[in-house]
């Protein structure tokens, strides 16, 4: 297995953890073809020119999988003559959840955060099922590129992108080496995004964490995803099984990648 990243030429602005998934070879060999797919964090600090660049690539669909009440706060504010298509694709699971509060309220550390994220990750494949075979459509309807995001486009975002590329023929690795890639934009100490999701959290919870369990919260871990795979594997017998319950069949699979891979 190789794994090739994204060409890296396209950058935004004001959405540190955007990438496009260009070029990623899948293990027939293959590669996304164009800009087909893209993942991205928030798009509310978006400058005009990083809404350039998106036309410029022919950007079609943007999947918002925030809640509505994190559109009210940051809107997306796309421009008004972008022709793009927007759905807002509601996914409420996370540390606004009574129950995923209460576990950091019972143990306020990097344990009990990791223990948080691995009950949001349990519940994503239910909560975000209608969401992905719609989705899925998109691609078969041929409105892409698609843009995926979320708040800080690692978790709703994370999975969603992990079953498309399933579907596109990607192997374990591959999927694994995307989804750790937005480690890598988690704030660091100094990083005043720290400080700043810090209290945003303690607003959200009433919790007073450390920084070592707000690391724990922003991270991106195998163990995470993994916890999403088993429910996956526990309740539709593993990806293959879940893309069958949202309609998506081995025929719709083979079109999916005779048509966005080169």
């Amino acid at each position: 297995m190789v794994f090739c990243m994204s060409n890296g030429e396209i950058s935004l602005h004001g959405a540190p953890n955007f990438r496009s998934l260009h070029g990623l070879r899948m293990a027939d060999g293959r590669r996304i073809r164009n800009h087909a797919i893209l993942r991205s964090d928030q798009l509310c600090e978006l400058t005009a020119d990083d809404w350039v660049t998106l036309r410029s690539i022919g950007l079609k669909a943007i999947c918002d999988l925030r809640s509505d009440a994190e559109r009210a706060r940051l809107p997306n504010r796309t421009p008004a003559d972008g022709g793009f298509l927007e759905l807002a694709m509601e996914v409420v699971s996370d540390v606004r959840n009574e129950r995923h509060a209460r576990l950091l309220a019972e143990q306020p550390n990097a344990r009990g955060a990791a223990a948080l994220m691995q009950a949001i990750y349990r519940e994503l494949p239910k909560s975000m099922a209608s969401h992905l075979r719609r989705i899925l459509q998109l691609f078969e309807d041929g409105t892409a590129p698609v843009l995926i995001h979320c708040a800080a486009g690692k978790d709703r975002t994370g999975f969603a992108v992990a079953v498309l590329l399933h579907a596109l023929g990607a192997d374990r690795e591959t999927i694994l080496a995307d989804y750790l890639l937005s480690a890598s934009n988690a704030p660091v100490t100094g990083d005043p995004r720290l400080e700043k999701l810090t209290h945003v959290l303690r607003e959200m919870t009433s919790v007073n964490v450390g920084p070592d369990a707000i690391r724990a919260l922003l991270d991106t871990r195998e163990i995470y995803l993994q916890e999403a795979l088993n429910e996956v594997n526990s309740e539709w017998g593993g990806l293959d099984g879940y893309l069958h319950a949202l309609d998506f069949d081995t025929a719709a699979r083979d079109r999916l990648r005779d048509h966005w891979l080169e």
